[in-house]
C-alpha cells in the first residue's frame, strides 16, 4: 500500500514538473517572439527616420538634401548619392567652378546638379518687340545668368540658366544616401515603409486582446488537470494513512 502511494505521489510530482516545464517553454517562446517583433519594428522605424527625418533635419539647418539619379557629375558624384545644398541669397555668391543645383527648364519639380563654367549678364528684353528694357535712369536692365556643364558630359549645357533658378550650392556629398531617399519618397517605398509596421502594431493589438481569453482558458484547463490529478493521487495516500491509523489503534 505504501509503495502504491509513493508511486502516486511521484506521478503527481512528475505531472506538476511537466506542467511547469511547459509553462517555462511557453514563456521563453513568448519572449523570443517579442524580441523578434521589436527588432523588426525597430528596423522599420530606423528606415523611416533615415528617409524622412534626415531631410527634415537638414531643412531645419537651412539646407536641403537631394538624391542624385544620373551620372553626369561622375566621378565626384555618383548615381544614388545625395547632395546637401546651401541656398544662395544673392547671385553675387556664385562662382565659376562651384557645383550648383538648379531648376531644369524652370520646372520646380526637376533639378539638375552641374558645375558652373561661366557667369554672364544678359540684357532683359521685351517679349514682343525684343527691345532692351530700361530702368528709370535709362540704363539697360540686366539679369545674371550662368553656363553649366556636367563633369562627365562631353559638351556644356545648351542653354544659359538664370541665376534666379539656382536652388543652391552643393556643400556635402553623401555616398549611397540617394537610393534610400529616392525609394523612401516614392509611392511604392512609402507603402512598403509604413504598411508593414502598421500591420504589425495592429496585429499585436489584436493578439493582446482576443487570444488572451484563449490563453487564460488554456492555462486554467492545464492547472485544473494538475489539481485533479493531485486530488486523484491524494486519495490512496489518505486511505493508506487511515489504514495505518486503524492498525495502530488495534
Amino acid at each position: 500500500m505504501t509503495t502504491a502511494t509513493a508511486e502516486h505521489v511521484d506521478a503527481a510530482q512528475g505531472w506538476r514538473a511537466a506542467a511547469n516545464a511547459r509553462a517555462e517553454h511557453a514563456l521563453r517562446a513568448t519572449n523570443w517572439r517579442r524580441l523578434v517583433f521589436r527588432l523588426v519594428l525597430a528596423i522599420f522605424v530606423l528606415l523611416i527616420l533615415v528617409a524622412y527625418a534626415v531631410p527634415l533635419w537638414f531643412q531645419l539647418q537651412g539646407d536641403r538634401i537631394l538624391a542624385v539619379t544620373s551620372g553626369s557629375m561622375e566621378p565626384e558624384i555618383q548615381p544614388g548619392d545625395a547632395v546637401v545644398i546651401r541656398p544662395i541669397t544673392d547671385p553675387s555668391q556664385l562662382r565659376v567652378g562651384q557645383v550648383v543645383t538648379f531648376y531644369a527648364g524652370g520646372d520646380a519639380n526637376k533639378f539638375i546638379t552641374h558645375r558652373i563654367t561661366g557667369l554672364y549678364s544678359v540684357v532683359r528684353r521685351d517679349q514682343h518687340s525684343h527691345d532692351a528694357l530700361k530702368d528709370q535712369n535709362g540704363n539697360d536692365i540686366v539679369d545674371p545668368y550662368i553656363s553649366t556643364k556636367g563633369d562627365a558630359n562631353h559638351f556644356p549645357d545648351p542653354n544659359l540658366t538664370p541665376a534666379a533658378q539656382v536652388r543652391g550650392v552643393v556643400k556635402e556629398i553623401h555616398t549611397g544616401w540617394g537610393y534610400l531617399l529616392g525609394w523612401g519618397h516614392s509611392p511604392r517605398g512609402r507603402f512598403l515603409l509604413f504598411m508593414p509596421p502598421l500591420l504589425m502594431l495592429l496585429g499585436a493589438e489584436l493578439i493582446s486582446r482576443i487570444p488572451d481569453r484563449w490563453s487564460r482558458k488554456r492555462w486554467a484547463k492545464t492547472l485544473g488537470a494538475v489539481r485533479d490529478r493531485e486530488r486523484h493521487n491524494a486519495g490512496p495516500l489518505a486511505r493508506d494513512k487511515a489504514t495505518r491509523h486503524v492498525e495502530h489503534a488495534r
